[in-house]
């Protein structure tokens, strides 16, 4: 990772920090919040005071689970293979602009969405857990008043 490499948080990443679903780590989350897509890697190591091979580590996960991506990178060095030429997508879909009122509108329906989904969720396991309970406590005492009725 070059040390002039500017990363940005994509579209998941906003959503994370609106939903705050705990997801990250509290390291992975100080690294997370310390991307602002003007800082370097190297200015974000002297920020964070992390040791350099954790940051590359949390840096590098955060972009593996789609949280972060790169904005910006120096060229590579001559001494370093060529990669394959990768097709970008075009311009128009890429979501760089996360202040505009649209995607920002977007982004809160997406997480209100979520919120209630999960609500949703919660509420049917909480049904559940009930019902299971109280089929349980029938259950034992439909044991307790046969053992009574038995003796």
């Amino acid at each position: 990772m070059h040390p002039l490499t500017v990363y940005t948080k994509t579209a998941k990443g906003v959503l994370e920090t609106r939903s705050k679903t705990g997801k990250l780590t509290r390291e992975l989350n100080r690294v997370f919040l310390m991307v602002d897509g003007k800082s370097t890697v190297s200015q974000i190591l002297t920020k964070e005071g992390l040791e350099e091979e954790k940051l590359h580590e949390a840096l590098g996960k955060l972009e593996a689970d789609g949280y972060i991506k790169v904005f910006s990178a120096p060229a590579e060095t001559a001494s370093r293979p060529a990669q394959p030429v990768v097709e970008l997508e075009p311009i128009e879909e890429l979501e760089l602009d996360f202040t505009s009122p649209e995607l920002v509108a977007k982004l809160n329906v997406e997480a209100a969405a979520r919120a209630r989904a999960e609500a949703e969720a919660k509420a049917r396991a909480e049904a559940a857990a009930q019902a299971l309970a109280q089929a349980k406590a029938k259950q034992e005492a439909e044991a307790e008043a046969e053992s009574l009725h038995n003796a």
